[in-house]
């Protein structure tokens, strides 16, 4: 059988799918037999024309929607099949590996991730933007969609520079619906984007990783008018603006024999602080981050910017708490407990050292 899963709305917790059966028999009764999951552009395709009662939408592998309910392929007009919407909870609760996984500071980073909440990244989007005050929340609501206009075409620019312009124009839209609607359901619109299956979490954190590095300072440039209106957006949370205090929040790696040394010398330094550089993804559930990788990251918020963007991902059971760049780190010890076969490494965040 196959299957044209699409998103139906903004129910984190659910999933639309098309079924239909694997032969051509327009008089056979779709039943959903198997099921299979993918967030390709063709999903977004199918959506909005079910959405706007269009007769037909071109599916992600050229087959025809016709009336949503037949299907035909694209190089046989006289065939078609049934096909039904049926709906699907998500009972994938593992952390995905590409988000939750990996060195929270380049430990061969000469700069260290120093810069703190003065990145160069920051300082070029704010300039770009011309915000002052830097804050969103202040501006009108007139003000406000056209920054979520720069936003939005931002990143269908991105997504052209990378071969992905039809899924960045779905992006796109999915932000424009919300740019009239005040700033806490643009952010809502920001965040799902964020942690859903696509180009920008990877394309930010990736550029963002480049900053203080001379050899690639001409390729974050570049970037700051496509990804930059997107990571000023991510970064202003209208819901609360206070520090996160007393909270425990962990994350996962693969670490090398070389790495964990390299940490544990940072250990013996107690008065070396590091800063995050990137957006960090992290979890409130230990169980699901001690299942990942052979080490262990305990983060004791102390206090700092750290968003709990949970009730607005794509995937609410990750739990996540993610780490704004600026946010400082200490590393206070690095063990190995045997009897699990992982390492543990406990850190204290905070967002300023108290003699700033």
């Amino acid at each position: 059988m196959a299957t044209f899963p699409y998103s139906t709305s903004n129910d984190l917790s659910k999933n639309g799918v098309w079924s239909s059966h694997s032969n051509w028999n327009p008089w056979v009764t779709p039943i959903p037999v198997e099921q299979r999951y993918s967030f390709g552009a063709g999903n977004f395709v199918v959506e909005e024309a079910y959405k706007r009662y269009q007769p037909q939408a071109m599916a992600a592998n050229d087959n025809i929607i016709v009336d949503s309910k037949y299907q035909m392929p694209n190089s046989n007009y006289h065939k078609k099949r049934a096909i039904k919407e049926i709906e699907h909870k998500s009972k994938d609760e593992h952390l995905r590996e590409e988000r939750f996984m990996g060195l929270l500071i380049s430990s061969e980073s000469s700069f260290g991730g120093r810069f703190g909440s003065a990145s160069p990244f920051f300082i070029e989007i704010k300039k770009y933007l011309n915000f002052e005050p830097n804050d969103i929340s202040s501006k009108t609501s007139a003000m406000i969609s056209m920054f979520v206009e720069k936003v939005a075409q931002g990143i269908i620019e991105e997504g052209k520079q990378i071969g992905k312009e039809r899924k960045a124009e779905k992006m796109a839209a999915m932000l424009r619906q919300k740019k009239n609607e005040g700033l806490e359901e643009v952010w809502k619109q920001c965040v799902y984007l964020y942690t859903s299956k696509n180009f920008l979490y990877k394309a930010l954190n990736t550029t963002m990783k480049l900053v203080g590095d001379k050899e690639q300072e001409n390729i974050w440039r570049s970037k700051v008018p496509t990804l930059g209106p997107f990571c000023f957006l991510l970064l202003n949370n209208p819901f609360n603006k206070e520090l996160t205090k007393n909270k425990t929040i962990y994350r996962s790696a693969n670490m090398t024999p070389e790495q964990i040394i390299q940490y544990e010398e940072m250990a013996k330094n107690k008065s070396s602080h590091r800063s995050f550089t990137v957006y960090t993804s992290c979890t409130r559930n230990r169980k699901k981050a001690k299942a990942l990788g052979n080490t262990l990251f305990i983060m004791e918020v102390l206090d700092g910017f750290i968003m709990d963007i949970s009730p607005y991902s794509k995937y609410p059971e990750e739990e996540e708490e993610l780490i704004t760049p600026g946010v400082r780190l200490c590393i206070k010890s690095v063990t190995f407990n045997q009897k699990k076969n992982r390492y543990l490494i406990n850190l204290e965040l905070r967002q300023k050292l108290t003699s700033e």
